[in-house]
């Protein structure tokens, strides 16, 4: 006993080119062998076509193949490239023989409200309706008479379709009856399909639907791990819809489904799934609220290609006008808007070679969006440069009108040309506090010797050293304590040099200091803990790390922080004598695992999943309340 399909049933009519009338069905309807179908009797000398009888006319069907072809011309009917010809309204008397076979036809949809596609006889049937793409409409198991297949479908007038008919068992066999007939009515049975069936976030799918109210509206709903709009279109008068739909590259991965309901019946198709992996980490919002904090201007890198917008958000700290253009090999297009979100100005090919270039007058204490596209499919590299006038009406870090402070300022220029002076001895606070943020530092130094530049703090900063003529001189990344940096350099009294700090390779904290120690002294430094104690003071570390802790004192809490480069499974454990307690935490710091002693000796090991683009915590003290000592911890893939 076989199984209804719980698919929507469609209706659909095949007829195959008549060999002759059976007296006991209607004129309209000819019942005809499967051979018969693909075997149209002709008189090669006088005749082109076979003549009715009655009539007179050509009834040879177009689709046959040609006679002189022989059999080895003729479809099989045994797939869907050699799918028997046959017309709307024709009865095909077939057969499965051997066990397994699969019996195809094709037939052109002519115009009618719906069209029904059913056998008929003991043998228990399963009905499959494609398009001419090879996509499948429908399909049904027991929906017609007894154990046969039936579909009722909308279909389109002069495209072509394809049946295949087999048994509900590959181990049967035996003979049906197959009818492909017009409706006279119109039968609301709304389909959907989706192609392609999974993809990556940011992937455009193509979604069809028939089986609509002709001109009715129809809604697209969603479902999924992310909240989605729904979607308002309108069939055509075939009752179809189509819909490009553009998923965002923020897409949190997971199964989304979508459902397409005919508003003037209130029917609903069945939802169909759509899987979505996690789009690489993107370097720049593909959205206005995500826009990349570009402060008050200078340089950002960026990647783009199809279906990546990257947003930028600046402040025009002078009034005056404003350049914006990008710098690559790639072609670029470049869009400015003010902070309603109100086109400025757009611009293609402005700049050197195919790089945009936007020169536009700007308000002072004014924040402006800028979105970077490639233009077509291109993808590359580029660098957006977003440069103020020269001699403007500025706005003073603290206020908003012009003269005035401005509280989003940045701290420190982006340029040596918009350097901080640093003095000796004195540390002087930085903050990254924008993305892509370059913090420089001009030194007039005092008198000869070797002079230490070193930063200070629980942020990555990575240290240049530049000469007057901007030539470099000295880099250095994690040469200080913990992650700062820290360079030496032999100096001549009036000399000027430039300092440059940067973010590392992990986002770590904001804030840091920077010192210029004289020759002979020591640099104040004051270490203090090697790690954080608490989410916020948590030192950045690589997903990858392999690195050194220390419990200083008894109840010492030493917090560490990562970003996932890749989704999947996660090693974290301690080595060494100490007794050590693991924990992992998520972006809220949430618990997500905690072990004691799971490692080797009395060291932790946590094994997890996580989610690529991520950030984590992890959290690790001593046992005992008064224990202290060295440990290591890894991250890896076990």
């Amino acid at each position: 006993m076989s199984i209804r399909s719980n698919s929507l049933i469609a209706i659909i009519t095949l007829s195959v080119s008549a060999c002759g009338s059976d007296p006991s069905i209607s004129d309209a309807t000819q019942r005809i062998d499967r051979n018969d179908a693909y075997q149209p009797v002709r008189d090669a000398e006088s005749n082109p076509g076979q003549q009715d009888e009655n009539t007179g006319s050509d009834t040879t069907d177009p689709n046959s193949a040609d006679p002189n072809q022989g059999t080895e011309g003729q479809p099989d009917g045994n797939s869907y490239d050699n799918a028997i010809p046959v017309q709307p309204g024709d009865v095909v008397n077939d057969g499965i023989d051997p066990a397994g076979e699969e019996d195809w036809y094709r037939f052109v949809a002519e115009e009618a409200p719906n069209y029904e596609i059913f056998t008929d006889g003991s043998l228990d049937t399963r009905c499959y309706l494609y398009d001419d793409r090879n996509q499948q409409l429908a399909e049904d198991d027991d929906a017609g008479e007894g154990l046969n297949c039936k579909i009722v479908q909308t279909l389109s007038a002069g495209r072509t379709y394809y049946v295949m008919v087999r048994a509900y068992a590959d181990t049967v066999t035996g003979e049906y009856t197959l009818s492909i007939a017009p409706g006279s009515e119109a039968v609301i049975d709304p389909q959907i399909q989706v192609d392609p069936p999974n993809g990556v976030a940011g992937t455009t799918f193509n979604i069809t639907g028939s089986g609509f109210t002709a001109d009715s509206a129809v809604t697209l709903d969603f479902r999924g791990e992310d909240p989605l709009d729904p979607v308002e279109l309108t069939a055509d008068g075939n009752g179809e819809v189509s819909y490009r739909w553009q998923s965002s590259r923020g897409l949190r991965a997971g199964n989304y489904h979508l459902r397409l309901t005919d508003e003037d019946s209130g029917v609903s198709s069945r939802w169909t799934g759509v899987s979505l992996e996690a789009a690489e980490a993107d370097d720049h919002g593909d959205r206005r609220e995500d826009a990349t904090d570009a402060g008050s201007g200078g340089r950002f890198e960026g990647q783009s290609g199809a279906q990546d917008d990257d947003w930028f958000r600046f402040r025009a700290t002078v009034a005056g006008e404003w350049t914006i253009t990008t710098e690559s090999e790639m072609d670029t297009v470049c869009t400015l808007f003010d902070l309603q979100g109100e086109q400025i100005a757009r611009n293609d090919d402005d700049g050197e070679e195919q790089n945009c270039l936007i020169v536009q007058a700007l308000e002072a204490g004014t924040t402006y969006y800028v979105l970077v596209e490639p233009f077509g499919q291109r993808s590359g590299d580029y660098t957006l440069v977003i440069t103020g006038p020269e001699g403007g009406v500025g706005v003073l870090p603290g206020n908003d009108e012009p003269g005035e402070a401005d509280p989003n300022a940045d701290d420190h220029g982006d340029n040596e040309g918009r350097a901080t002076l640093l003095p000796p001895l004195m540390p002087m606070n930085g903050s990254f506090d924008k993305n892509n943020d370059e913090d420089w530092f001009a030194f007039v130094t005092p008198v000869n010797g070797v002079w230490t530049f070193m930063t200070l703090g629980f942020s990555d900063p990575v240290c240049t050293l530049f000469g007057g003529e901007g030539e470099e001189l000295d880099s250095n990344d994690n040469g200080g304590v913990l992650f700062n940096c820290m360079m030496s350099r032999q100096l001549e009294v009036g000399e000027i040099v430039f300092i440059r700090i940067t973010r590392g390779r992990g986002p770590g904290m904001d804030d840091y200091a920077i010192s210029a120690t004289p020759p002979g002294e020591e640099p104040a430094v004051d270490a203090g803990d090697d790690h954080g104690d608490s989410t916020e003071a948590a030192t950045q570390i690589q997903d990858d790390a392999n690195i050194q802790g220390n419990i200083e004192d008894g109840g010492d809490n030493d917090y560490m922080q990562f970003i996932a480069g890749r989704d999947g499974a996660y090693r974290i454990a301690t080595s060494g004598g100490l007794d050590t307690v693991c924990r992992l935490l998520d972006s809220d710091g949430t618990e997500i695992a905690q072990n004691d002693d799971g490692g080797e000796g009395l060291n932790c090991q946590i094994d997890a999943e996580l989610t690529q683009g991520r950030r984590y915590f992890l959290h690790i003290r001593a046992w005992g309340a008064e224990a202290t000592g060295d440990y290591g911890v890894a991250l890896s893939n076990p």
